[in-house]
């Protein structure tokens, strides 16, 4: 866990600003992106809300409407999230991971868990559990826990505005990120000059990457005890954040931008043969965050949101030149109702094994998800990363609904060790802790009608859905958001229900409005010219220049190829 050296004022949480220069650079840390606010959007600050969190006394999780504890996190998962391999029918795994990369360039939970102890080695409950601590217990009679004797799932709450004096005019708990809230490629450039002098090459305008087998690959650690999810005897990799490794297929798209900046480097000093290290560098950095703003905003969102919605709500243009709608006074903090319950319904869009494809698009091997996770060092055995590169842009994504693979919900991270955990428990229980608002709130801060009873969800949750939310919950109030916006109908051309893609088309509309250095303001220091070359990026052509034994791909790489 990284404590930035230099953060929180006595006044707003976040990197401690004396100057700003007006650049066209971004800073490391997003500070100046925000001339009149430079502390805006840094790491270590609040998150935003949609609307008023909902604890219990002292910030503790809420009780439900009656006064009895809200149903057990495990419970709801295995009760509410059935096994099943319904593939989606438009979208490919790539999709789904460019959207966990996206995800994870602008939130990041601040939480310090190498120095608190939740559950026992043998993930069996704590007698004496520590104040941090909001373990998940598993209940008796579970099929998949009791095979390995395991009653805990590990879980710390995340830091807050309280755990360091700052803005102290929020009257509740806010919790802080642990990255810049910009859509700005911080997982491959890092957060502080420390850890960026341990990525630069200095030399050529270029990323450290070492030469491995013909490719180019991150350096790695010494030895995996550096490591932060270590599971294995695997050394990890070195990038901008720590969550590199997670699972192979969001390691290739860490990879394939690391190259992509060391490749649009090459070209820029082939085209300016007199420019230094650090023009070469700034300037491909500047080239690559405004690709991959626009492969997010162009590319994948209209898939998730619907193209109609992303225009009617300013998100996207149909214009061509610099559309300059930048807004100094919107902060550019993440909604914790995005970070923490809108965008964690991709989870289970997640396939539990992952397919290697040869150039003819025909699978001749997969690997299960537990097998390969935090395990970087499979990647570079034989040819699994071209095989995984051409795999993820052909295997289908699991379609959206309470659906997910059992290796997400109940053997995420196993690795080598015995280490059981279910990502839609911990999801569920994150939000409790962050004190998320309900989804009856959700509902009524996105125009749907606040239910009264039960029954009123049933304007866009499937009947036999709405029993099961009267067996879970005593009251509509008492509804986790997580839960009640998976359960809604997909919208059409969409890839979630009303309530969630009403948090995301927020978020995304905030993401761009308050981000000065923004691809399509002329603030950004792009050209015409160079506006004109970004906007022919694409998925496909970063991985079609990037990923050395992949020759061919399909055009548009977030879709499924037609079998007609």
């Amino acid at each position: 866990m990284v404590f930035l050296p230099f953060i929180l004022t006595d006044d707003e949480c976040g990197v401690h600003v004396t100057k700003c220069v007006n650049s066209n650079y971004r800073t490391l840390s997003g500070e100046c992106t925000n001339l009149k606010n430079p502390n805006w959007g840094t790491p270590q600050s609040t998150y935003d809300r949609l609307s008023q969190p909902r604890y219990g006394p002292d910030g503790t999780i809420r009780k439900a409407v009656n006064g009895s504890d809200l149903p057990n996190a495990r419970l709801v998962s295995r009760m509410v999230y059935q096994d099943n391999t319904l593939p989606e029918k438009r979208l490919t795994m790539s999709a789904i991971e460019t959207g966990q990369f996206i995800s994870h360039d602008l939130s990041f939970s601040f939480i310090d868990g190498d120095t608190v102890t939740c559950c026992s080695a043998s993930q069996q409950m704590l007698e004496d559990v520590p104040q941090r601590c909001r373990s998940i217990n598993v209940p008796k009679h579970d099929s998949s826990y009791d095979l390995h004797n395991v009653t805990c799932i590990a879980l710390a709450r995340s830091y807050t505005n309280r755990d360091f004096n700052c803005s102290a005019n929020l009257k509740y708990d806010e919790q802080l990120s642990n990255t810049t809230a910009f859509l700005d490629l911080s997982l491959i450039y890092g957060l502080t000059e420390e850890d960026h002098k341990t990525l630069r090459a200095y030399k050529d305008g270029k990323l450290k990457l070492d030469k491995r087998n013909g490719q180019e690959w991150f350096l790695q650690s010494k030895t995996h005890i550096e490591c932060p999810f270590s599971l294995s005897t695997d050394r990890c990799y070195r990038a901008g954040d720590s969550r590199v490794d997670q699972n192979p297929l969001l390691t290739i798209i860490h990879l394939m931008w690391a190259r992509e900046h060391n490749r649009l480097a090459s070209k820029l000093k082939s085209l300016n043969p007199n420019w230094n290290d650090e023009k070469l560098f700034q300037t491909a950095r500047q080239i690559a965050i405004a690709e991959h703003q626009y492969i997010s905003y162009y590319e994948l969102l209209p898939l998730y949101l619907g193209k109609e919605n992303l225009l009617k709500n300013k998100i996207i243009y149909d214009k061509r030149g610099f559309i300059n709608d930048y807004d100094e006074n919107i902060r550019p903090h993440v909604y914790n109702e995005h970070a923490q319950g809108a965008m964690r319904r991709f989870h289970t869009m997640v396939q539990g094994d992952v397919d290697l494809v040869n150039e003819e698009g025909c699978p001749y091997r997969n690997a299960n998800l537990r097998d390969v996770v935090n395990k970087p060092n499979w990647l570079e055995e034989r040819d699994n990363i071209d095989g995984i590169t051409r795999g993820m842009n052909t295997q289908p994504a699991i379609a959206p609904d309470t659906f997910i693979k059992r290796e997400m919900s109940a053997f995420l991270f196993i690795g080598n060790k015995p280490v059981l955990a279910d990502i839609i428990s911990i999801d569920l229980q994150r939000s409790r802790i962050n004190g998320l608002a309900t989804y009856n709130d959700i509902r009524e801060k996105c125009g749907l009608k606040k239910a009264e009873t039960f029954d009123d969800f049933l304007d866009h949750i499937e009947p036999k859905k709405v029993e099961l939310l009267k067996k879970l919950y005593d009251h509509p109030n008492s509804v986790d958001l997580s839960v009640g916006g998976t359960m809604e109908r997909v919208e059409e051309g969409t890839m979630a229900g009303p309530t969630f893609n009403c948090i995301m088309l927020k978020q995304f509309y905030k993401t761009r409005k308050s981000d000065r250095l923004w691809f399509e303001n002329s603030q950004s220091g792009l050209t015409e010219r160079q506006l004109r070359e970004i906007r022919k990026a694409s998925i496909s052509k970063l991985f079609c220049d990037n990923a050395v034994g992949v020759k061919t791909m399909q055009k548009h790489g977030f879709l499924q190829v037609s079998k007609r």
